[in-house]
């Protein structure tokens, strides 16, 4: 994973949204807030498992907090997009690709950040977080 305290790679990635087929840059700094960026695989039970922490702090956070989740490892969009619907996501989710995966260096699932409003890594976590661990590092 990448160093905390170093500067999250941005403006460099394409990605398109699976909810709205859309492309759209990676981008931090513009942000103003921070923000996690949760990486994860549609056949990984751990990420179902963490999945709806996620969902929660978005819910309760709103405007406070940005979460991204960008989709590795997956044979279809179709996988993703049912993964998607199956914990009913309130946040925009992008189908990745390897070179995201290597920049981010993403070698387990689920892998995130959290990231600062200057586009800086303050944490990082590899496999199952509670929404209360979650909560205690934003």
């Amino acid at each position: 994973m990448l160093d905390t305290d170093t500067k999250a790679p941005e403006n460099q990635f394409l990605l398109t949204s699976a909810q709205t087929q859309k492309s759209q840059i990676l981008n931090f700094a513009d942000n103003n807030i921070r923000t996690i960026v949760y990486f994860f695989a549609p056949w990984c039970q751990i990420c179902h498992l963490s999945m709806p922490n996620l969902v929660e702090i978005q819910a309760s956070k709103g405007e406070q907090i940005k979460i991204v989740a960008i989709a590795l490892d997956y044979q279809k969009q179709s996988d993703v997009n049912d993964f998607i619907e199956q914990h009913a996501l309130n946040f925009p989710v992008y189908y990745g690709q390897s070179a995201i995966q290597k920049a981010f260096k993403v070698s387990a699932f689920p892998s995130y950040y959290l990231i600062d409003k200057n586009g800086v890594v303050t944490h990082k976590v590899v496999g199952y977080t509670s929404e209360i661990g979650m909560r205690l590092r934003l």
